[in-house]
């Protein structure tokens, strides 16, 4: 299988992963699904097309692509994720959600 075939299988499946993580725990705890349903798109777009790529890539890139740097996108996924929640962090108590 290609390499970018794995990678985007890698993507679709953390995709698939977090939204049903994201069901489980909205129904668990309904105000944290209201929360998420308020925030602004950017946050939303962040996390589907900056961290949850560079997870997959530091996931299967090691493997899948030959002498390659991809690990380090592993570190860089968990710094935007930290950077991301800081800033969503900050928008919801700026708007009073939290």
């Amino acid at each position: 299988m290609k390499p970018y075939v794995v990678l985007f299988l890698t993507y679709a499946f953390l995709l698939i992963l977090k939204w049903a993580f994201d069901k489980k725990e909205f129904r668990r705890c309904p105000e944290k699904g209201e929360r998420y349903k308020i925030l602004p798109l950017h946050f939303k777009f962040g996390c589907w097309f900056i961290v949850v790529p560079l997870l997959a890539l530091g996931t299967v890139g090691p493997f899948v692509f030959e002498d390659e740097p991809y690990a380090l996108s592993f570190l860089l996924s968990i710094v935007a994720f930290a950077f991301l929640e800081v800033r969503v962090v900050e928008w919801y108590r700026k708007n009073g959600y939290y």
